[in-house]
């Protein structure tokens, strides 16, 4: 079998290699194909869950209750930098309270604060 790759598929082969993560091409190719259905496999799995949560938002868009798009991304900001202060400080078990104050937020949208996995 041959195989034609990009300069930038080359580039990361490269990089994995040198970082030591695997041994060879042949480990990144299978890694990368045991990934490939991995993914598959989880989206098959959870297929009709995430039509009906996709269900769900539409309709909750038709009746006016979506946010808008500047209100979506500030919540998506707030959640990822609290992500990101949780994984420099130990994980996901850290006080939320903790977080919001260690990653310099005040507030969260609507005035209430949420969750790091976005519950209320």
């Amino acid at each position: 079998m041959e195989i034609t790759l990009t300069p930038e598929d080359e580039e990361i082969i490269r990089r994995r290699l040198q970082s030591g993560a695997f041994a060879s091409i042949d480990d990144i190719i299978h890694y990368a194909l045991q990934s490939l259905d991995t993914e598959e496999a989880w989206l098959q799995a959870n297929k009709e869950a995430i039509h009906n949560k996709i269900g769900r938002g539409l309709a909750e868009l038709d009746r006016g209750e979506g946010l808008s798009g500047e209100a979506s991304r500030a919540k998506l900001q707030e959640k990822k930098t609290i992500a990101d202060y949780a994984a420099k400080h130990g994980g996901t078990g850290i006080d939320l309270d903790q977080a919001l104050e260690g990653a310099g937020i005040e507030f969260l949208t609507e005035g209430r604060k949420a969750s790091a996995d976005g519950a209320p």
